[in-house]
């Protein structure tokens, strides 16, 4: 099997290295394109992602995804692109960390760009958690939508949909464990814990890096375990939401 080695973000720890194979981008797409589905996104949209292509998967996964939804994609790279491409390319979607997004719509506002007139309808936030007000802050910039995904190297992808009640888990691909700091037992739903993944596999499928009980050093909590608002609740769907 040919390999792409990548890292996980070492926010919490050292960065350990990863290996993965085709099938490894096309599940981690597929999770990404589920995501972007949820937000509405599809064909016709122009996206531009401004996050690293770099050792960390994010940006190529979205990239992935948004191609798997069958977008025009802007590989920016970095928030730090002229503003001109806005101008220019008029972007709907833009990708990238709360920070990035507000700098941007700064130097926008800077420029003397209408938010009403540059055609961005939604911002997908990624790399960064955030609260309720940061997520206020760039949509009333923007005027438009603000939507928090969480991803991993290791293979979480998870997103809010049009509710914003949480981040659906894609249960179909990983399963999610939430344990006690003393990672002793289990934590009860509405309480926050470490996050531990075990990756599922379809049925004759491989991966490059297998997990098992694998320990994120992130945290989170489980908020509903419910039929969402959005009406998912098929086999594939069928997801808990993590918000934290």
């Amino acid at each position: 099997m040919r390999y792409t080695i990548h890292e996980t973000s070492g926010t919490t720890g050292n960065p350990k290295a990863f290996f993965l194979i085709w099938q490894d981008w096309l599940r981690y797409s597929e999770k990404y394109a589920r995501i972007f589905r949820s937000y509405g996104i599809s064909r016709g949209d122009r996206v531009i992602v401004c996050a690293s292509y770099g050792m960390n998967v994010g940006a190529n996964m979205m990239t992935l995804a948004a191609r798997r939804r069958g977008t025009t994609i802007i590989p920016a790279g970095k928030c730090t692109f002229p503003i001109r491409m806005i101008r220019n390319y008029r972007p709907t979607v833009v990708i990238g960390s709360v920070f990035k997004l507000i700098r941007l719509a700064r130097r926008r506002e800077a420029d003397g760009i209408d938010p009403k007139e540059s055609g961005i309808e939604r911002l997908v936030v990624g790399g960064e958690s955030f609260a309720e007000a940061s997520r206020r802050y760039p949509s009333n910039l923007r005027d438009c939508e603000v939507y928090n995904t969480y991803g991993s190297t290791e293979g979480t992808m998870c997103g809010e949909c049009v509710a914003k009640a949480g981040l659906h888990v894609p249960e179909d691909l990983i399963h999610m464990d939430l344990y006690s700091p003393r990672m002793d037992q289990f934590v009860r739903d509405g309480e926050y814990g470490r996050i531990i993944l075990t990756k599922l596999l379809p049925v004759g499928e491989r991966c490059g890096t297998f997990l098992i009980n694998y320990d994120t050093e992130d945290a989170t909590a489980v908020v509903s375990r419910d039929r969402c608002a959005c009406g998912r609740d098929s086999a594939s769907d069928q997801d808990t939401r993590a918000g934290g």
